[in-house]
């Protein structure tokens, strides 16, 4: 169905669609990329991929990234997207949870896979090199260029929309609302509805979209734009990854006038723009999500746009795609995260369990969802749909309130911390600090930073007697070797006597921000 949605209604057209930015000869047209899903399909299929089997993508981005998302789930496989930064414990987590079959990845990110792909049971040939890049590697069987040469196969299709909500489509990792990391099964169907919403939004715009995208094509704010590109003709220039310089060269450069972005890359772009700076003036949308930016902020970051421009908030999780945004021509009020998008409701439910009737800020509550883009459940360890959906709506853990019809996000429920756009669980964090024989204890919590528009993992930490000391940079090291950069103990390493907890066990993560505040 996702498939089919995005190609045969699609508009098949001769013009370029994706653009690599650094060589804007290197693009990918609409009719080329029905080409050679239609040949991915068949390769996955010759290889031995069965429906329902999971297929992770381990890679940067590149202008092919749409290719193998429609490719794996047109064969009936299940899209699985690996974050490139992930270190070999995290990517053997993901193809574990996963259970994944098949992996695709850069060979630049290939050096660990011998070992993580034999930790899952994944045999050698199921390892296919991203090679395009990589002439060398061509005569490899087990290269993306070779699996594009056993001809060409159709997509799978369902039109009932019944078989569209139970077949899964992508698992896409998320750190949920609590806990550890686990994986959000989407079907078909929420993944079209997702679609169907990015497109609706930018529909309403009266100019051709040029759009640049630094963003992760898996995440679940960018997932969209692997499919309106080809529904709308949009140019989409795609970059490996971000880098700030290169960023507002290409700006300028293709006169982008739509950008996607999340708050550190919006603070580094608009927070350096020198007044008369004509690098940015092409600029008529930029849309930010992963975290909430305060109003004041947006205000500020705004200045150094065209007048034409308009700077607007998203709301949305990855278990639920986009909730709420302004659209054009509406420019709404700072520090909103807009208006509900078609078909989605929301409701507040205070500490007591009641629903929130009124509005304003004084009437606050845990905001519930039920949209078409909604995940159908978690897959695994370390999630349980259970406490997370109540009576069909889904809890999202954000604290918020409406006013007049716009949304407000002010706080969160759960334990979450976001750096720089991404979710990271303390419990992943405070399970990697365990495992080192120096640490008896440990909790997680973030703080924010001085400007207050970004938080950081800070650990608490209990030392284990009869063993070497442990330092605040041994600790620090011991995440870095294990996990992602970005899940680094930035916030500082704190050493205590105790770390506090319910009778049940909990960790009290209130108490532990007090601390926190009291030695700042």
């Amino acid at each position: 169905m996702l498939v089919r949605y995005a190609i045969e209604v699609g508009k098949l057209t001769f013009t370029q669609v994706y653009i690599d930015a650094y060589n804007s000869t290197d693009s990918l047209t609409a009719k080329q990329l029905k080409e050679n899903v239609r040949k991915l399909i068949c390769g996955l299929q010759t290889l031995g991929l069965k429906p329902g089997d999971s297929v992770c993508v381990h890679s940067f981005n590149h202008i092919w990234y749409p290719v193998l998302y429609l490719g794996i789930i047109g064969a009936g496989g299940v899209f699985v997207g690996s974050n490139p930064a992930y270190t070999a414990r995290e990517l053997t987590r993901v193809l574990t949870v996963t259970k994944a079959k098949f992996i695709l990845v850069q060979p630049e990110l290939s050096q660990t896979l011998p070992d993580v792909a034999a930790a899952c049971k994944i045999p050698q040939s199921r390892i296919l090199m991203i090679d395009l890049d990589s002439p060398d590697a061509h005569d490899s069987p087990t290269s993306l260029h070779a699996l594009l040469q056993h001809g060409e196969a159709d997509w799978i299709k369902f039109d009932n929309e019944e078989t569209a909500k139970r077949t899964t489509a992508a698992l896409l990792w998320t750190s949920g609302t609590s806990g550890v990391p686990k994986a959000a099964a989407m079907s078909h169907y929420g993944l079209v509805a997702q679609s169907v919403i990015s497109e609706w939004h930018g529909r309403r715009v009266p100019y051709k979209v040029r759009r640049l995208l630094p963003l992760p094509l898996f995440h679940s704010f960018i997932l969209p734009f692997n499919i309106s590109p080809l529904r709308e003709g949009h140019q989409t220039y795609i970059m490996k990854r971000f880098n700030r310089d290169d960023y507002v060269d290409f700006v300028k450069q293709f006169q982008i006038n739509t950008i996607p972005v999340v708050p550190p890359i919006a603070l580094a772009v608009f927070g350096q723009i020198r007044p008369n700076d004509s690098s940015l003036t092409s600029l008529r949308e930029i849309v930010c999500a992963g975290a909430p930016l305060g109003g004041e902020v947006q205000t500020n970051l705004a200045r150094s746009l065209h007048e034409d421009a308009r700077f607007v908030q998203l709301w949305g999780m990855t278990e639920t795609g986009w909730l709420a945004a302004y659209t054009y021509p509406e420019r709404g009020e700072f520090g909103s995260v807009g208006r509900l998008v078609p078909n989605t409701k929301v409701k507040a439910i205070d500490r007591n369990g009641a629903e929130v009737r009124g509005s304003g800020g004084n009437q606050l509550g845990e905001l519930y969802i039920q949209g078409p883009g909604t995940m159908s459940y978690y897959i695994n360890e370390g999630g349980s749909t259970e406490n997370d959906f109540e009576d069909g709506w889904f809890r999202t853990g954000d604290i918020g309130y409406q006013k007049q019809g716009q949304w407000y996000i002010v706080d969160r429920a759960k334990d979450l911390i976001k750096v720089r756009g991404w979710s990271v669980s303390p419990a992943e964090i405070e399970a990697c600090l365990l495992e080192h024989p120096g640490i008896k204890d440990a909790a997680v919590i973030g703080i924010k930073t001085k400007d207050g528009t970004e938080e950081l993992p800070r650990a608490f930490i209990v030392k284990a007697k009869d063993v070497e000391p442990i330092t605040e940079q041994m600790v620090k090291e011991h995440v870095q070797k294990h996990l992602a950069k970005f899940k680094a103990l930035d916030g500082g390493v704190q050493f205590v006597d105790t770390i506090p907890r319910t009778v049940s066990g909990k960790i009290l993560r209130r108490v532990m921000r007090d601390m926190a505040r009291e030695e700042i």
